[in-house]
């Protein structure tokens, strides 16, 4: 835990980076130490003692000026800036403009495509700079840490096939835990700068980062060639699960009904007849895998009927659409339309929109969705899959 003598400068340092450095009149740094500590003004209190020595060892040093009051209390505490090339060491902190000169070059080294994840990403950050603002993420005062969540952003960009994170970790960073903390930062910037739709939860498995071996489930009428042989899904009750490493090695696929339906969630895939067609979910989430599956299947049955059962909800939405363009497959909705969405919220089964609901709505790529969005933002509803067979159950009992 920072001691107060820590945070006391820390707080003055910040404030003084905040300065113009073009304006030489600007006041200089200072703190109301009885704002800033309450708990100063109990005399009796550890928290006192423990505060006004604190103060007295940075007048010692020579990093601030203060004086006391009549009753004997330390007031303001100011910052003595010809003390800076001391206290910056004390806290083993670099000064602002050095900071940024650091993160400059380290950004304009990577020399990325213009297109790619991390060439947007390094080029908001340098625009960032340019304007005095502070890297984003939670990467402004941590050098190594930009500098490792860069090296780990190239090479995610670079993952063809299914990979596990620790080795993917250990191949990087020579460390196989190094990348468990750098998931948050590494997680919301694939979500901002790359094409990928969801949550940070999922981006990673979107990228070919997994933590466990995926699979594909699929049920209904699906006859599969491997290795010279054929395999009917509908001779297993419930469909089969086909591990991630084995999709690679499918030859042929036929579905002699014609009608392919792809499912977001696992719940509704198991909720979904077989008799409505060939039945696949996909594990939450498209990755190179998963996408290469789709266009072989696509190419085997280019005339039958493809559709996708989502959440009646922007992200469902946007799921549907990076499904269509990263396989090139003519996906229609299926129960995902204004009818279904009017009928839940009307038997009372739908959410309220969250901030991400309403930043998604927006999106261009979900103009042709604008009424059932609209409807969303009149009546702060979404619509969950799982809301279908609630409603079957309630008739059942009698709800």
């Amino acid at each position: 835990m920072m001691g107060y003598e820590a945070q006391i400068l820390s707080c003055l340092i910040d404030s003084h980076e905040k300065k113009d450095p073009e304006n030489s009149n600007s006041r200089k740094a200072s703190i109301s130490i009885s704002k800033k500590y309450p708990a100063y003004n109990e005399p009796l209190s550890e928290a006192h003692y423990d505060i006004e020595a604190a103060i007295d060892h940075l007048l010692s040093w020579g990093f601030v000026q203060c004086s006391k009051n009549q009753q004997g209390y330390y007031t303001k505490v100011t910052l003595l800036e010809s003390a800076l090339p001391k206290i910056y060491p004390f806290l083993n902190r670099v000064p602002k403009e050095e900071l940024w000169r650091i993160q400059k070059d380290l950004l304009q080294k990577m020399n990325a495509p213009v297109e790619s994840i991390i060439g947007r990403f390094c080029t908001a950050m340098l625009e960032r700079i340019e304007q005095r603002k502070d890297v984003e993420y939670g990467l402004a005062k941590d050098i190594k840490l930009l500098e490792d969540v860069l090296l780990a952003l190239i090479h995610i960009e670079r993952l063809t096939e299914e990979t596990y994170i620790r080795n993917f970790s250990e191949m990087v960073f020579h460390d196989s835990k190094r990348l468990q903390t750098l998931l948050g930062p590494v997680s919301r910037i694939l979500l901002d700068y790359g094409n990928g739709v969801g949550q940070k939860e999922t981006v990673l498995a979107q990228h070919n980062l997994i933590s466990n071996p995926g699979y594909v489930y699929i049920k209904g009428d699906w006859q599969i060639q491997c290795q010279g042989r054929c395999i009917s899904t509908n001779m297993f009750r419930g469909g089969i699960a086909i591990s991630s490493d084995a999709l690679d090695e499918i030859e042929h696929i036929t579905i002699p009904g014609k009608t392919i339906i792809s499912v977001e969630n696992l719940t509704t895939y198991h909720d979904t007849k077989e008799s409505q067609g060939a039945i696949i979910y996909l594990g939450g989430f498209m990755n190179t895998v998963r996408t290469n599956l789709l266009k072989k299947l696509y190419a085997c049955e280019p005339d039958a009927g493809y559709f996708h059962k989502g959440d009646l909800d922007p992200y469902g939405f946007l799921i549907l659409e990076n499904l269509k363009d990263k396989t090139g497959i003519p996906f229609k909705p299926l129960d995902m339309d204004l009818d279904t969405l009017q009928h839940c919220h009307r038997s009372g089964h739908f959410r309220p929109l969250d901030e991400a609901d309403r930043k998604a709505i927006s999106s261009p790529t979900l103009i042709e969705y604008q009424p059932i969005l609209q409807y969303m933002i009149q009546h702060n509803c979404k619509i969950e899959q799982e809301c279908f067979e609630a409603m079957k159950l309630e008739r059942s009992v009698g709800m």
